[in-house]
């Protein structure tokens, strides 16, 4: 008889955002307020460092239910202290990246459809074939993915017309 045990794992979990285009119209013009840019070494448009506390309050009053939901499925209360959106035009994508070592991180898919890229997760040990193991996660418009910071991820590029916009967050535990 054999025995297997699953020592190591990676949360990432999906939340369906509720009334989602309600809240959407709310979000779009909350972001009016924070223009997106491009600045090298970027191949996307975004106002990472661009944005400030009231975009926050924001983003977490019009989420406040769904921000409930991830404080409840990690069983503990959480801080969000950085919101910004990126916009991915045709040809535009991310590199591999983290948003650091401690923590969670989140993407709201605002405007996406079944052709645009979705984000990749890089596995952050190499897999029994000793080979780097990649995940693209599906998702929908109006869907809210929860991850820890440390997880690499990033796009293909974008070869559909439509351009693809999501708003990025990171967060902690508070307790």
């Amino acid at each position: 008889m054999i025995n297997t045990t699953l020592i190591f794992s990676v949360p990432l979990f999906t939340i369906k955002i509720n009334n989602f285009y309600k809240k959407k119209k709310e979000l779009n013009k909350t972001l009016k307020n924070y223009p997106e840019i491009k600045r090298p070494p970027n191949i996307f448009y975004t106002n990472k460092n661009h944005t400030d506390l009231k975009l926050r309050t924001n983003f977490c009053h019009i989420l406040k239910e769904e921000l409930t939901l991830v404080s409840k499925e990690l069983k503990t209360a959480i801080s969000v202290y950085d919101v910004w959106s990126v916009t991915y035009n045709k040809g535009e994508y991310t590199l591999p990246h983290n948003h650091g070592s401690q923590g969670y991180s989140g993407i709201m898919y605002l405007d996406f459809k079944g052709s645009s890229p979705l984000t990749t997760y890089i596995q952050p040990w190499n897999s029994s074939q000793d080979k780097t193991s990649l995940y693209p996660h599906p998702v929908e418009e109006g869907d809210m993915v929860i991850f820890p910071q440390y997880l690499l991820h990033f796009t293909e590029p974008n070869t559909d017309k439509f351009k693809k916009r999501v708003i990025s967050f990171d967060f902690h535990k508070t307790n």
